[in-house]
């Protein structure tokens, strides 16, 4: 009896070891090198996030925070998501031979890129949030979707971007990039052509 449950016990658990990785245990806390990383804004807005969750009194990141909530609009208040998107974004570059983990970065950088960038919550932002974040949040985003190969909305991102600020010129290679692998290079030329006429105007 003991050996047929001992049997079922090592079965159980070599099933459970073979189990692809779940979200829970790719992701971890994000590291101090991870937050330096992110632009100092969108550092800081997540460093208010953490204070927030794990009740730190007296945070002098929210107290700072609320001066660019102030300036810059309730949008503001999102851009903790953008700094989780750009963090996971990185993880998934860096992984080399885990398909599975950078499938679930990928999954969750788009998924808190997308937060910032719903219509409705777009549509009730001040401009000079608009100007001043969505371009690179649309970019972050299109990035993302060009990773995993859904080049239309890849394409729609971008779009947004060089809407928003003309002058962006990574989108209009990126952009290009996209119609080369629709195989429309004959757009992916005029793309690059409008960026640098673009890019001249700065």
């Amino acid at each position: 009896m003991r050996f047929l449950f001992f049997s079922a016990f090592t079965l159980l658990l070599s099933f459970y070891v073979s189990l692809p990785a779940s979200f829970a245990e790719v992701t971890t806390e994000f590291t101090e090198p991870e937050i330096q990383s992110l632009p100092d804004l969108i550092e800081l807005k997540l460093r208010a996030h953490l204070d927030l969750h794990q009740k730190v009194k007296n945070s002098k990141s929210r107290a700072l925070a609320q001066k660019y909530i102030d300036k810059y609009g309730w949008g503001y208040n999102t851009l903790h998501h953008f700094g989780k998107g750009l963090i996971y974004l990185n993880r998934y570059k860096k992984i080399q031979n885990n398909p599975h983990e950078k499938a679930v970065y990928l999954k969750y950088a788009i998924g808190e890129l997308s937060f910032s960038i719903k219509p409705r919550k777009v549509k009730t932002y001040s401009k000079l949030f608009i100007f001043t974040f969505l371009p690179s949040i649309y970019f972050k985003r299109g990035e993302a979707y060009l990773f995993n190969n859904d080049v239309p909305e890849a394409i729609n991102d971008f779009l947004s971007v060089i809407k928003i600020k003309p002058t962006f010129y990574q989108a209009y290679l990126k952009l290009s990039e996209c119609y080369r692998r629709l195989g429309d290079n004959e757009n992916a030329e005029k793309i690059l052509l409008l960026g640098e006429q673009h890019a001249r105007k700065k």
